[in-house]
């Protein structure tokens, strides 16, 4: 069994997830998960997500639940018959740290 997840089988999830999403929703790769999809990396072990708005996030739960998910940890939603957990992380954070400014921002100035 395969516990690394190409940049492929990521999206054919994602592309499962669209068939049920009836509207747009900002979900932004971190970590690994942004790199795999860049072609950076081959593969990675495990899926993040920052949802920056609540009502993106919600929407995205409520569907996920729809298809099966569940929550598993704090932030980690799995399907029964898939290996992978979803770390699904609302507003603009990410584990414990907390995004100065939303990642939607098209241009952030500094001091």
């Amino acid at each position: 069994m395969n516990y690394r997840l190409t940049k492929s089988e990521l999206n054919k999830i994602l592309t499962n997830w669209n068939t049920f999403l009836h509207k747009k929703i900002h979900l932004i790769a971190c970590g690994g998960t942004a790199l795999t999809l860049l072609d950076i990396k081959e593969s990675t072990i495990d899926i993040d997500f920052m949802i920056p708005i609540n009502s993106d996030y919600n929407y995205l739960i409520k569907n996920l639940q729809d298809l099966g998910y569940v929550q598993i940890t704090g932030s980690g939603w799995k399907r029964k018959d898939e290996i992978f957990i979803f770390d699904l992380f609302q507003n603009n954070c990410i584990h414990t740290t907390k995004l100065i400014e939303s990642p939607l921002i098209k241009e952030i100035t500094l001091p």
